[in-house]
């Protein structure tokens, strides 16, 4: 296996022509979506980071695909702005084009949405070896058919990402995160009254501590959603973090550090399914959280000593595949391949096949 780390367009553009399977990579922060079943090659495209036009004033920045989600965030920041779709491992050297091609989003884009929502233009590199573009620079864009939403959530599978042109919003002047406790039940009963409201919450995410509501915006909204909040569940926060300890706290979320290092399953589900999926968790010992307002539930899974992936992942799948659940192993900490499919779409439907065969006639792409 070859790994290439071109310096340039046309050197990334050789890379693609010269391989018969290739597969793009970045900081490798979700290392389960880099396995592949076959024998293939890895483009690295983070010798070529930059942010390529950023403009404050049009809510809209373009940057090639390896560069770092940090600097990018940092950048925004200075304006006041951020990624809305808040992209997780931001901190652990996470690129744009991983962000992108995985479609993980963070906690706070239960308000604003995921990374679909805001993409509005894509470079490639295609099966064919030649450098494409689609969708625009501008927000208002009526440019045909929105293949940039296609390679959200791909995988590298329809090619490679060279540059990206994304939406960016304003970032909320004040922040606060209310933490509820009280028992399991008591704390999805508040998660439905509160997501059922018609207040905008920044994130509400169901964890073995309690369950977390942050709210941003200016602060006598914050304030006042705080009230209402309060009033809805007939309960006072056990905790309330503001200021440095708030955004420590999520920082610290974006980066899963209550997994502690273990492998890492995303599981899509609805709030009345949430009692079956604890229920999976709470009979293999693995440690979970809730998050999207119970639209996503995070299962970590720790090594174990005699075989690193099999009997706890086995066990794990054979219930999520029982129930009827799709999930996704986006980190692993296993040496081997890991029995869990890393991407639910491998895909299959008829409509994917098509995209495949446009974009990547010659079956280039690993996938």
């Amino acid at each position: 296996m070859a790994i290439f780390k071109p310096n340039t367009i046309e050197e990334a553009i050789a890379a693609v022509r010269q391989s018969g399977r290739i597969l793009p990579v970045g900081g490798r922060t979700k290392n389960g979506l880099c396995l592949t079943q076959d024998t293939c090659n890895h483009i690295d495209l983070r010798a070529m980071a930059r942010v390529v036009e950023y403009e404050p004033t049009e809510f809209t920045v373009t940057a090639t695909a390896g560069t770092s989600l940090k600097v990018l965030q940092e950048l925004l920041a200075e304006n006041r702005q951020c990624l809305p779709f808040d992209p997780p491992f931001s901190g652990s050297g996470a690129t744009l084009g991983g962000a992108i091609s995985s479609g993980l989003n963070g906690s706070s884009s239960l308000r604003f949405g995921g990374a679909r929502d805001f993409i509005l233009g894509v470079r490639w590199i295609d099966g064919t070896g030649e450098h494409v573009f689609a969708g625009g620079k501008v927000v208002k864009n009526a440019a045909g058919f929105d293949l940039p939403k296609f390679f959200v959530g791909s995988c590298g599978r329809f090619g490679v990402l060279t540059e990206i042109t994304l939406k960016v919003f304003p970032r909320p002047t004040r922040y606060a995160t209310l933490l509820f406790s009280g028992n399991r039940s008591q704390r999805v009963a508040y998660l439905k009254k509160i997501d059922s409201s018609p207040l905008e919450i920044e994130a509400i995410d169901l964890t073995e501590d309690g369950l977390m509501v942050r709210l941003g915006g200016a602060e006598k909204t914050v304030i006042t959603m705080q009230k209402r909040i309060e009033a809805l569940v007939d309960e006072v926060p056990a905790e309330l973090l503001l200021d440095d300890s708030e955004a420590s706290y999520w920082r610290d979320v974006g980066e899963f550090l209550w997994a502690e290092s273990a492998t890492l399953i995303k599981v899509p589900c609805l709030i009345d399914q949430l009692d079956t999926l604890h229920a999976m968790v709470q009979d293999n010992g693995l440690k979970s959280r809730v998050s999207l307002a119970g639209q996503v539930m995070y299962i970590a899974m720790a090594k174990e000593t005699s075989d690193p992936s099999a009997s706890q992942a086995s066990n794990l799948g054979a219930k999520l595949n029982h129930q009827g659940f799709p999930y996704q192993c986006f980190r692993t900490e296993s040496d081997v391949e890991f029995p869990l499919p890393p991407a639910p779409h491998t895909g299959d439907s008829k409509f994917s096949r098509h995209i495949k065969l446009a974009l990547d006639p010659k079956g280039r792409f690993a996938g």
